[in-house]
């Protein structure tokens, strides 16, 4: 609701998680209902989540109650090898934007250095 943040973290109550563990799962499929259904809130051990898996699927929405454009980056905070980032656009499809620890250099998008992808929200 401000117009000026350092960080801010998405809360893990925003967040939904699904498991990939054969790491073939495309944006097609896990945006169908079946897929919907299988993502969950608590990404936690506790909660049966088996980080021996190497990909999985996150899902955020995220909005901008300023009156003005935001300027944020979603970051590769983890040090992940890659990081896929599916933004959906106004054509109803998706921008996809790849970054990653160990993902070639002159394949990454966004600030490479940091591993971020620069994205504007608009206002409302």
């Amino acid at each position: 609701m401000s117009d000026t943040a350092r960080t801010c973290l998405v809360p893990d109550s925003n967040v939904q998680i699904l498991e990939d563990p054969s790491g073939r799962l495309g944006i097609q499929d896990v945006t169908k209902p079946s897929y919907a259904r299988k993502l969950r809130h608590n990404f936690s051990r506790d909660a049966g989540v088996d980080y021996r898996i190497h990909t999985f699927w996150l899902r955020y929405e995220l909005s901008n109650g300023v009156d003005n454009e935001a300027g944020i980056y979603l970051t590769n905070s983890n040090d992940a090898d890659r990081s896929d980032f599916y933004l959906a656009n106004d054509s109803a499809g998706w921008t996809h934007l790849v970054t990653g620890f160990i993902y070639p250099w002159n394949k990454r998008e966004g600030f490479k250095e940091m591993n971020n992808i620069p994205i504007v929200i608009k206002p409302h």
